[in-house]
């Protein structure tokens, strides 16, 4: 459901998929419990008036990028391998949302508020980053990092606001 007024769901409990391509989430959700997906790009709200959701309880998603736009990730188990670059509120004017409460994401970078804004509820889980992690990176950016337990490991860089209004609020973990 890209498209006003249209709709998308994709729910995986099990089995596999591999895709060359993309995944576009616009309007709707991509619901995995078990099983594995992979492809190039999953874009999760791309869309001005998009809004979408990501929920991954069980299973692995894998691929080069995961851009969360306008919309929410729910990471509650799992894993989620992206290669290259994870951007959550990467779409002007977005509000995009990470809950982050088990499970493992593994990331070349990470950009919160690459060119919207971004929050990221972290409660659990692992989160391993290859490279930088920008908190705002674009300007006029707003992002919110709470991390409240898990573990966090960064293998370059981390840069709060770095063009934008970035926080950091580390009470545990």
């Amino acid at each position: 459901g890209i498209a006003a007024g249209s709709t998308g769901t994709v729910n995986v409990s099990g089995g596999s998929w591999s895709s060359a391509g993309q995944i576009f989430v616009g309007n709707g959700s991509l619901n995995i419990s078990g099983g594995s997906g992979s492809n190039t790009v999953t874009n999760i709200a791309q869309n001005a008036g998009n809004s979408a959701t990501l929920n991954l309880s069980n299973g692995n998603l894998t691929g080069v990028a995961l851009n969360i736009g306008n919309g929410t990730a729910n990471i509650c188990g799992g894993n989620t391998v992206v290669s290259i670059i994870t951007r959550v509120g990467n779409v002007s004017g977005s509000n995009g949302i990470i809950n982050f409460t088990s499970g493992s994401l593994t990331s070349g970078g990470i950009y919160f508020g690459s060119s919207g804004n971004a929050t990221a509820n972290i409660s659990g889980g692992t989160i391993s980053v290859g490279g930088n992690s920008y908190f705002s990176r674009g300007s006029n950016s707003t992002s919110v990092v709470n991390m409240s337990n898990g573990t966090w490991t960064n293998g370059s860089s981390l840069v709060v606001g770095d063009a934008g209004n970035g926080t950091l609020n580390l009470s545990g973990g």
